[in-house]
C-alpha cells in the first residue's frame, strides 16, 4: 500500500524523463503529487513568457491515490484519480501581473497567449488504478500501464484539447461524458465559464493542492487588470460594463417615462443620486453577483465530492 505523496511520486519512476519536472507533494491528500510540463511550441495555444522567453503558462498534472474510493468487491484495486490544467506561474505567487515589474511576463506575451485557443481544464477520476497485489498501475480495461504513460495520456489529451480537428471530436465528446456522469459537473463548468466571460474573473489553480477537487480558496479568485477599466473611480471588468449598459437599455425600455414624484423619477432628476445609485447597482453586478457564484460552484464541488465517495 502507498501511504504518502513521495512513495507515491517514486512509483512513477520520473527519474530518468525530461519532460516532466518541479514535483510538488499535495498538502491536502494523503497521498498526492503534482508536476508541470511546458507546453509543445507547435500547438496553437502560446503561453505568456518572460523576458528571457522561459514560458510563464505551464501544464500541471495533479495526482491522488484515492484510497477513500476503494470499492468493496475489487480491495486490491485503488482508483489513480488525475487533473491537468494550465497554471500562470507568476500569478501563483502574485495577486496580478505587474508588468512594471522586469521578472513579469510581457504585456504583449499575456495578451497573445489570451488571444490564443486555450487548452481544456481534464479530470480523469476513475481511468487509472493501482493494484496492490501486482504492485503495477492499470487502465480501467486492466492493461498494465507505467507512470509515465498515465501522464504522458494525460498530457497529449490536454494538448490535442486545442487542435482545429481533433479539439472539436474531444469537446464534443468531453461535454457528453460531463452530461452522463455527473450533473454537477455541467453547472461547474457553466458558471466557470460565466465567471470568465462574463464576468472577467480568472481561478487560478495551485500546484500545491488540489483545488478543483476540494474548492478554490478566496486567494485565486481574481479580476485581473488586462480585463477590467475605470469607471467613475471604480475598477470594474469590462464585459460587466457591457452588461450594465444592456441592462440600463432594457430597464429604460420597460419603466419610462417614469411617474412624477416616484422613487425612481426622484433618483433620475438629482445628479448625484443617479451617480450613487450606479455605482452601487455597479458594484453589486460585478462584486456580489460573480462572489455568490463562486460560493455556489464551491458548494457543488463540495457535493460532487460527497456523490463521489459515496458511490458504490
Amino acid at each position: 500500500m502507498i501511504n504518502n505523496g513521495r512513495e507515491l511520486l517514486d512509483k512513477f519512476h520520473l527519474g530518468s524523463d525530461g519532460y516532466f519536472y518541479d514535483p510538488v507533494i499535495l498538502s491536502d491528500a494523503d497521498a498526492g503529487f503534482s508536476i508541470r510540463r511546458n507546453y509543445p511550441e507547435e500547438i496553437r495555444y502560446k503561453p505568456a513568457r518572460y523576458l528571457d522567453e522561459s514560458p510563464d503558462n505551464v501544464a500541471v498534472i495533479w495526482v491522488v491515490f484515492d484510497k477513500k474510493r476503494i470499492q468493496a468487491d475489487k480491495p486490491a484495486l485503488v482508483p489513480i484519480r488525475c487533473r491537468i490544467a494550465t497554471m500562470s506561474i507568476y500569478r501563483a505567487e502574485h495577486w496580478d501581473y505587474d508588468f512594471d515589474d522586469l521578472k513579469c511576463p510581457s504585456r504583449d506575451s499575456v495578451e497573445m497567449s489570451n488571444a490564443s485557443p486555450q487548452p481544456f481544464s481534464l479530470d480523469f477520476p476513475s481511468e487509472y488504478f493501482y493494484s496492490t497485489e501486482k504492485n503495477i498501475f492499470l487502465t480501467k480495461e486492466g492493461v498494465s500501464i507505467s507512470g509515465i504513460e498515465i501522464l504522458n495520456s494525460i498530457f497529449k489529451e490536454h494538448v490535442d484539447s486545442v487542435h482545429l480537428i481533433r479539439g472539436l471530436k474531444y469537446k464534443i465528446q468531453s461535454l457528453k461524458n460531463s452530461a452522463e456522469n455527473s450533473f454537477f459537473e455541467v453547472f461547474i463548468k457553466l458558471i466557470k465559464i460565466t465567471l470568465k466571460f462574463l464576468f472577467g474573473r480568472t481561478i487560478d489553480e495551485d500546484w500545491k493542492v488540489n483545488s478543483a477537487f476540494r474548492g478554490y480558496p478566496m486567494s485565486a479568485f481574481k479580476k485581473l487588470q488586462l480585463s477590467s477599466i475605470e469607471v467613475l473611480g471604480y475598477r470594474t471588468s469590462k464585459n460587466v460594463i457591457v452588461i450594465f449598459c444592456l441592462l440600463v437599455v432594457f430597464l429604460s425600455f420597460l419603466f419610462l417615462p417614469l411617474d412624477d414624484g416616484s422613487y425612481p423619477s426622484s433618483v433620475l432628476d438629482s445628479e448625484i443620486l443617479t451617480t450613487i445609485h450606479a455605482l452601487l447597482a455597479l458594484i453589486i453586478l460585478d462584486e456580489v453577483v460573480p462572489l455568490i457564484l463562486f460560493g455556489l460552484m464551491n458548494l457543488l464541488i463540495f457535493f460532487r465530492r460527497k456523490r463521489l465517495f459515496s458511490m458504490p
